[in-house]
């Protein structure tokens, strides 16, 4: 099973080109039309695949290919694409691109036993992605800040001293934390704020 890591993704911005498609052997074109349209001198770091789940695209996948720039490309055919920092689960495939399923499978297992909700978007970073046979990609999932955004909507409408004994029980949640243990501190912190 590989292994999957924690990485803070400091926030970038791509010089990108968009499209939907069906199979990831589609990249490979697109790779090729981003280089023609974005001069290598510019790119700060290997091409990186936005994975964008649209309900209305309903045969394919919405995707951004980029290169990592430092200032935008301007230039009919490419989009700018700005990605915020983040924290992502990351896991690393080496070899032929059917096996990228199973470092899926690796990220989305861990994601699912501990809790962890990502309802951004996924991107792939494609180190080696010019034969089908011979891949390297780290697969990024992008990890929903939920216990943040609970905490300050909850302390959005309690004054402070009521913010620390609503929370004052609860662990700091962190990725390592178990499912329980989320599902545990938030039926306390609720249990808390009943009059």
């Amino acid at each position: 099973m590989p292994e999957v890591n924690t990485v803070e993704q400091d926030g970038m911005t791509l010089a990108a080109v968009r499209s939907v498609i069906r199979r990831r052997a589609e990249v490979i074109p697109l790779l090729e039309q981003l280089a023609a349209l974005v001069p290598g001198d510019v790119a700060t770091g290997p091409p990186v695949l936005v994975l964008r789940d649209v309900s209305s695209v309903r045969d394919g996948t919405l995707v951004d290919l980029g290169f990592p720039v430092k200032e935008p490309v301007v230039r009919k055919g490419v989009e700018t694409v700005h990605l915020r920092p983040c924290r992502c689960l990351s896991v690393i495939h080496s070899g032929p691109l059917s096996g990228l399923g199973d470092a899926y499978g690796a990220l989305f297992g861990l994601a699912s036993e501990r809790g962890i909700v990502s309802d951004e978007y996924g991107l792939e970073i494609l180190h080696e992605f010019s034969d089908t046979d011979r891949c390297r990609v780290e697969a990024r999932l992008v990890v929903h800040p939920w216990e943040d955004l609970f905490h300050e909507g909850i302390g959005r409408h309690l004054v402070p001293g009521e913010v620390e004994d609503v929370f004052g029980g609860c662990r700091r949640l962190h990725l390592g934390s178990s499912l329980d243990e989320r599902f545990g501190d938030v039926k306390a912190a609720l249990e808390r704020l009943k009059p």
